[in-house]
């Protein structure tokens, strides 16, 4: 993303159009930093579940069909 937001300094002149594509990529900074936050805190949970034998499949299926609904 930082040579997105380097051509959007650099190469559009129109200072209105500047600021709103600056605060786009400022609110998408802050969703995909979000997201990643909530991965990572799943990929852990799935990680301590996984290396106990006495995990049943059920719990492998709804944390799957969960991050399915949620996009993660």
């Amino acid at each position: 993303m930082d040579n997105l937001e380097k051509g959007i300094k650099e190469h559009v002149a129109d200072k209105d159009r500047k600021k709103t594509l600056e605060a786009d990529m400022a609110e998408y900074n802050e969703i995909r930093k979000d997201f990643d936050k909530r991965r990572k805190a799943h990929l852990e949970e799935l990680v301590k579940k996984n290396f106990k034998k006495s995990t049943p499949k059920e719990w492998y299926q709804e944390f799957y069909k969960k991050r399915m609904e949620e996009g993660i």
